[in-house]
């Protein structure tokens, strides 16, 4: 098992210190709310949370062009319980149910604490294309592995083999638009044949 070691802290705290999240004039008074009242923090991400799960259960669903019959069917469970699950104001959901749906639809799934600024930020206008996501065997089609690569600091180039049958090796380069000591962290992998996917890959020195 992967072992977590906590840095210190101060740091931390000044670094952060020293960040502005800046956040649309529209959520001022809302955010004012939430800083003089702890409530308005908690009903807001009970809320978001709750319905956020809800669109996104029916919008998986729909998106893999079930009825709420055949999704019960694959839970096991009634039609009315997948009808609770699509329901914003139902905010029943354990975690076993929630890893049931993520098996059935084939998705990872993310359970975490997050700065409550950013989820604000990041929930204020809800984008329903963002919340579908492709079942992993879908997905899978468009994987790669890196085999190589060779930074400095005009270039980043990798080369990568595809993970399904068939797929060819493929080279690229990203060139940053400002020389840097430092490889860049996130390099974009251009297409360059057409069998071979575009991908996003993390570079480390």
């Amino acid at each position: 098992m992967t072992q977590l070691k906590l840095l210190t802290v101060a740091p931390a705290k000044y670094k952060l210190a020293q960040q502005r999240l800046l956040l649309s004039r529209s959520m001022e008074k809302t955010f004012r709310r939430m800083t003089s009242r702890p409530s308005a923090r908690h009903a807001y991400v009970e809320a978001e949370v709750i319905t956020g799960l809800a669109h996104q259960v029916r919008i998986l669903r729909l998106q893999r062009g079930w009825t709420q019959r055949e999704l019960a069917l694959r839970l096991e469970t009634t039609q009315a319980a997948v009808s609770r699950l699509e329901d914003p104001s139902y905010g029943r959901y354990s975690l076993a149910t929630l890893l049931q749906l993520s098996k059935v639809f084939d998705t990872g799934l993310q359970v975490r604490f997050i700065s409550l600024v950013r989820m604000l930020r990041d929930t204020w206008h809800p984008r329903p294309a963002a919340m579908a996501v492709v079942p992993f065997k879908d997905e899978a089609e468009s994987v790669g592995f890196v085999t190589g690569k060779s930074i400095s600091t005009e270039y980043t180039s990798i080369v990568f083999t595809g993970a399904t049958a068939g797929s060819s090796v493929a080279e690229a380069k990203h060139v940053p638009l400002l020389p840097s000591p430092q490889p860049p962290l996130w390099v974009s992998v251009f297409q360059t044949r057409a069998d071979i996917p575009v991908m996003n890959y993390e570079a480390t020195p």
